[in-house]
């Protein structure tokens, strides 16, 4: 039995690292995205914003995606890429303290694996096709910005 279970955490360390030095090194970056506009008032402007940072674990490669408007952050989620091609594809993994250092639990609508979102490289720019997290925004929504 024990032959077994070293056996199976071998494959799955391999598999895990294999995971991650497959992901194409062309995503990693930081990406940002704002889109700037009059409140529903017309009384004064307001910036939505979004930015995603790439992380690399253990268990591969992870996102860091925070949301906000103006200088307000209003959610930070950890998010799971998967790229084939010109196209990665982001799920929902667990939310995050907004606060940093908080203790206080964070809670979400999202379901781990819930598709948040895709970019897509076309000449044009990162095409953003949103999912379960939905944005009014233009489809060039992120650029790297690192």
């Amino acid at each position: 039995m024990k032959i077994k279970l070293s056996i199976f955490l071998l494959i799955l360390t391999l598999t895990v690292t294999a995971n991650a030095q497959s992901f194409p090194q062309s995503w990693i970056g930081t990406y940002e995205g704002v889109v700037s506009e009059m409140n529903a008032n017309q009384t004064r402007s307001i910036s939505i914003w979004a930015k995603m940072e790439f992380g690399e674990t253990e268990g591969g490669i992870y996102v860091t995606y925070t949301e906000g408007e103006n200088s307000d952050m209003q959610n930070k989620y950890i998010l799971k890429p998967k790229a084939v091609g010109a196209t990665m594809s982001l799920y929902f993994e667990n939310c995050m303290p907004v606060e940093y250092g908080s203790s206080e639990p964070c809670s979400s609508e999202f379901k781990p694996g819930d598709l948040m979102f895709k970019l897509v490289r076309t000449r044009t720019g990162i095409q953003t096709i949103w999912g379960k997290l939905k944005k009014d925004s233009p489809k060039v929504f992120f650029k790297k910005t690192t």
